[in-house]
């Protein structure tokens, strides 16, 4: 299927990438895309890597240089562990002792939780300052859509880190903030009423309805969009009236239709093919790749693996018990 930022480009809406992490797992193919991997001359990078902070430099200008829609995604390093020390900077170090290794056993569980909380530190900064540029800009009313892709365990049941699947994963890991901040000019001309949706922020959502706020927040209108998705929806001035800027109201061009380019179907799903399974292959070594880079336990259970799989071979008297010893060690690569 289609991304979302693959559907707003197609509506005209200006869309940017910036990385500080290992990519986009084409969610951002063939748009445009910064990396900040590779450490460049900044105070906010080491040998290795940089704060999220480094993503905000220029970028007031590259939305002043639009002057239409625009949406840049910041895809944050954010508290990935278990080097939760390198998140953050002296100055933000508040919670004492933290765990200064990425060696998490050689830490005592509140060493860990410290670091975590110190890098939450960080991450509030880097909102705050996101916020306030984006306060700032004249040329544009702004927002800002904050969400994790998932938590973490910080030893509840002696777990740690993250990437359980779904299904046995604790609450820790599947339950994320999200934070949403409008311009007086964006919620004023939307006729958003603020009060209406923080009244609903105890109310459980997921990552469906980033999608669908979004398109709503962009002026972009498809079959896909769903209503009762859209966390804006029913706190407007109208309920149910179609998202609209201020200055812009009077201009039918923003009052986009995908159907105009139709996708593969209603839903923006792409057919089922070759194409499709080279696309899912790809990612799937992308999320391997990653977890290789930022998984200590995932390193080890390579290694390990790599040594008993072929132990499981050798020591099996049949075929079936040697496919049941080195099968065995395989499938504890994906738990």
């Amino acid at each position: 299927s289609e991304s979302l930022l693959h559907v707003l480009e197609r509506a005209g809406v200006k869309t940017l990438w910036r990385d500080n992490q290992t990519g986009c797992k084409g969610v951002c193919d063939g748009l445009s895309f910064e990396s900040y991997r590779k450490p460049p001359d900044s105070s906010l990078c080491d040998d290795q890597a940089c704060r999220d902070a480094v993503m905000l430099q220029g970028l007031h200008d590259v939305i002043d240089d639009n002057p239409g829609y625009t949406v840049v995604v910041l895809h944050q390093l954010g508290n990935h562990g278990p080097a939760y020390f390198k998140r953050y900077p002296e100055a933000l170090r508040q919670f004492r002792p933290d765990c200064r290794s990425a060696d998490l056993g050689s830490c005592t569980r509140q060493e860990i939780v410290n670091a975590y909380d110190n890098a939450i530190l960080e991450t509030d900064d880097f909102l705050s300052k996101t916020i306030q540029m984006l306060s700032q800009d004249t040329t544009h009313d702004t927002a800002m859509i904050y969400v994790s892709d998932h938590g973490e365990s910080l030893g509840e049941g002696n777990v740690y880190l993250h990437g359980l699947p779904y299904s046995i994963a604790p609450d820790t890991q599947i339950k994320v903030p999200m934070v949403v901040w409008l311009s007086p000019g964006m919620a004023g001309g939307k006729g958003v009423n603020t009060a209406c949706v923080r009244s609903r922020a105890s109310q459980p959502i997921s990552h469906d309805n980033l999608f669908h706020s979004v398109l709503a927040l962009m002026h972009v209108k498809t079959e896909a969009y769903e209503p009762t998705l859209d966390v804006f929806f029913g706190c407007q001035a109208t309920a149910g009236a179609s998202p609209c800027f201020a200055r812009d109201c009077d201009r039918s061009a923003h009052s986009l239709f995908l159907e105009e380019r139709p996708m593969a179907d209603g839903y923006g799903h792409l057919p089922r093919g070759p194409k499709r399974l080279m696309m899912a292959t790809c990612w799937s070594f992308q999320g391997l790749r990653a977890a290789w880079l930022h998984e200590s336990s995932f390193r080890l259970e390579v290694v390990i693996a790599l040594v008993m799989a072929p132990l499981g071979l050798l020591l099996g008297e049949n075929g079936v018990e040697r496919a049941l010893l080195a099968i065995s060690v395989l499938l504890v690569l994906p738990v």
